[in-house]
């Protein structure tokens, strides 16, 4: 008797459990539909789920078909590489119930019989389509997690049935396990190679060809136009990246395109109406019944057609946080099964796990790869929503969170924000497309009340000024100017001692002090060697010493980058330098004497050292770089 009130009991399809192979019916009425057939209880074991479906049981004996969708949303077969949860399990509190029959049928080709069965019952199952060919040399470079289990499998049955030596196959298949992300464990690669050894023999099953590159010549590529969902905005099958700061209204900007979506209307910009689709929501910030409800309910979408994912349920009947990384299978079943055409994710950092680290752009890039790559072979449309950095000296796309991988793999970059300077001017804004001209601009307003409404026509607004500083920030960058235009206005300070004053007096931070030195062009000037030296921080046109208390030398770097005078008057070949009596002359002093190039200081940073110096009775130490022999 099975004793765990914590867990469920999963039954492994496939050879592993000697052919098990069960029709999954999801439809309730075909399930009561097949459940009632005398015939069929009297032949096999079929067992009610507790959501209202049906698994009927056989064992396979000539085949080894693998589990997949038969029609999606109605019934699917689990075979090879699938598995079902059996009696005594439960969800919810309701328990897979067995039917009265306790035999299993045997049957050569498992899901030939579960086609005839849901035929017998006027369900047309689509023709299977063509399992996409396996890239080796992709493969082989590895993959990341979600992807390496069957990716690794399929490549030493490739091997296999080239006839690729078995020593070879284990060195190329743990090679390849190694390179994944993260690693694969290389006991559990060889145990791939043995096994795919062990149950195929060499033959044309899998694509035939060497391996090696694989390369297509674009003459055999035939040519397709983008599908646009919203004109040069959204396509089908290509994910979108919508930017913001909190508080924007970027995911009422998202419920908008999911409401037209859902209803079939025109998105602005736009004339005609399209037919009603499903979206997937993944967003977990906000309530679905307090928020999310009520946002859509007001925008008047049909709420049979928005389905969110809030969470993925593991074999042990327990849920978690779904992930792009971990969970990817999952969330194509629901996109599958609820026949949606649209994906979104708000925000998308909140499903790519606590391990990524989405300032690598390559780590970032593993993740995202099967996203797009699942929206292409679904012809889906996704837009995914990311939050901006605090930086405002970035150009508008590099302001996004985390690696530029999410521009990158985006063929659409969206940015929604206010105008800084008039915070009730918002618009979506049009950033990049690999596919589409330049868009212009949509405005939108969220009312009182948290009502969201597309502004009819063009909006003037661009990144430029939705990203420039806001007033605040601008006006304490200005306050940060005045004050030190103010302090160094008798002559140098100590750079510390000005963002220490600063702080103190008026609560300004060092970054703001030292961005406002850079528009200011305030000069940095070392005093003094090493640990006892000082940066003096002095503006270009100095007039007199604010601070005379170190009594350092001042510390000349004659090595710095030479810039020519117009005072400078070429020199003469009689001419003779007045320390050394040396012919060589490099140049003049500002005085017009001629210097060899061991005393010559060219009119840089030196300049402004003597300035200093000689205001603080200071003497000169002049220090050359080493030259190499």
């Amino acid at each position: 008797m099975f004793r765990a009130p914590d867990l469920n009991l999963a039954l492994i399809c496939g050879q592993v459990s000697g052919g098990l192979a069960v029709l999954d019916i999801d439809d309730p009425k075909l399930a009561d539909a097949i459940g009632a057939d005398g015939g069929l209880q009297a032949e096999t074991t079929m067992v009610r789920t507790p959501r209202g479906g049906l698994h009927v049981y056989a064992i396979e004996t000539d085949a080894a078909s693998r589990s997949g969708p038969l029609v999606p949303g109605v019934a699917d077969f689990k075979g090879e590489g699938g598995y079902v949860l059996a009696p005594p399990s439960s969800i919810d509190g309701r328990e897979y119930l067995t039917l009265a029959n306790t035999t299993i049928m045997c049957v050569p080709d498992a899901r030939a019989w579960a086609v005839d069965i849901l035929g017998a019952f006027d369900v047309d199952v689509p023709e299977r389509p063509e399992r996409e060919p396996l890239d080796v040399a992709d493969a082989l470079e590895g993959v990341t997690e979600g992807e390496r289990d069957e990716t690794l499998f399929r490549l030493a049955c490739r091997l296999r049935r080239a006839d690729v030596p078995r020593d070879m196959a284990d060195r190329l298949v743990t090679e390849a396990a190694a390179a994944c992300v993260p690693p694969f464990p290389k006991r559990d690669a060889l145990a791939k190679v043995a096994s795919a050894y062990s149950r195929y023999e060499p033959s044309s099953d899998e694509p035939s060809g060497a391996l090696g590159p694989v390369v297509v010549t674009l003459n055999t590529v035939e040519r397709e136009e983008v599908d646009w969902l919203w004109c040069g905005r959204l396509a089908r099958g290509k994910p979108t990246c919508l930017m913001g700061d909190p508080g924007v209204g970027k995911s009422f900007v998202t419920a908008a395109i999911g409401t037209a979506v859902s209803v079939g209307a025109a998105l602005p910009g736009e004339t005609e109406t399209r037919e009603p689709a499903d979206v997937l929501y993944l967003a977990c910030d906000d309530g679905l019944a307090d928020t999310m409800r009520p946002r859509f309910e007001d925008m008047h979408a049909d709420l049979t057609k928005i389905h969110v994912l809030t969470a993925v349920r593991g074999l042990n009947g327990k849920e978690r946080h779904p992930s792009l990384v971990d969970d990817l299978p999952d969330i194509e079943r629901a996109l599958v099964e609820h026949h949606c055409k649209l994906l979104i994710i708000d925000p998308i950092n909140n499903y790519l796990g606590s391990q990524l680290d989405t300032h690598k752009d390559a780590a970032l890039r593993g993740a995202l790869a099967p996203l797009s790559s699942l929206c292409e072979r679904l012809g889906i449309a996704c837009i995914f929503v990311i939050h901006l950095t605090k930086s405002a000296r970035d150009k508008p796309i590099y302001r996004a969170q985390g690696s530029i991988a999410y521009i990158g793999l985006s063929r659409v970059a969206l940015l929604a924000g206010a105008n800084a300077e008039n915070p009730d001017d918002r618009a979506v804004v049009w950033m990049k497309g690999n596919n589409s001209e330049p868009m212009p601009s949509i405005g939108y307003e969220i009312v009182a009340g948290g009502k969201f409404r597309w502004i009819p026509g063009e909006s003037s607004l661009t990144a430029k000024q939705i990203l420039a500083p806001d007033s605040e920030a601008t006006s304490k960058i200005e306050e940060a100017e005045a004050f030190l235009a103010d302090m160094l206005a008798d002559g140098p300070m100590a750079g510390r001692e000005l963002m220490a004053e600063a702080k103190a007096a008026l609560g300004i931070s060092q970054r703001t002090v030292k961005d406002a030195k850079a528009h200011l062009g305030v000069r940095s000037i070392k005093i003094g060697f090493g640990k006892e030296g000082e940066w003096l921080w002095c503006l270009d046109n100095v007039k007199g010493a604010k601070d005379a208390r170190m009594g350092k030398p001042a510390l000349l770097d004659e090595s710095a980058p030479e810039k020519d005078t117009a005072e400078q008057e070429p020199c003469t070949l009689s001419e003779r330098c007045g320390l050394c009596d040396s012919a060589e002359i490099k140049g003049r002093t500002p005085e017009g004497k001629p210097r060899c190039p061991a005393h010559f200081v060219k009119e840089t940073d030196s300049e402004m050292v003597r300035a200093v110096v000689e205001q603080l009775g200071l003497p000169i130490v002049a220090r050359r770089k080493a030259e190499r022999p």
